[in-house]
């Protein structure tokens, strides 16, 4: 994208996450081949990035009472699935309510 001039780093896309970790990787100054430890700091740095983002996210979401949070069990899929199904059939009203329950316990 850089070389065809499709993307140009000073706009907002460039300096979204992931796009921004890889073109400073892609255009680092005297790269090399096989450069194991260029590679390791682009991983880091877009890792570190992503969580940092998704820290804000959580906080951003937490601080909304109409927020209802379920957490993923990678062990237990079904609850997880079973949870989203009664969460979206419930009446809206009935939701509001379990969420602002939710909301004053966080606090």
């Amino acid at each position: 994208l850089l070389e065809s001039g499709s993307m140009r780093a000073d706009t907002p896309a460039a300096s979204a996450i992931g796009y921004r970790q890889v073109l400073e990787y892609l255009t680092r100054s005297e790269p090399t081949d096989y450069d194991l430890e260029a590679l390791h700091s682009f991983v880091k740095a877009f890792g570190s990035a992503t969580r940092t983002y998704s820290r804000g996210q959580v906080s951003w979401f937490m601080k909304d009472a109409a927020f209802k949070w379920v957490a993923a069990d990678p062990e237990n899929p079904t609850f997880v699935a079973k949870e989203l199904d009664r969460l979206t059939q419930m009446p809206r009203s009935c939701f509001l309510q379990e969420a602002a329950q939710e909301a004053a316990d966080r606090q």
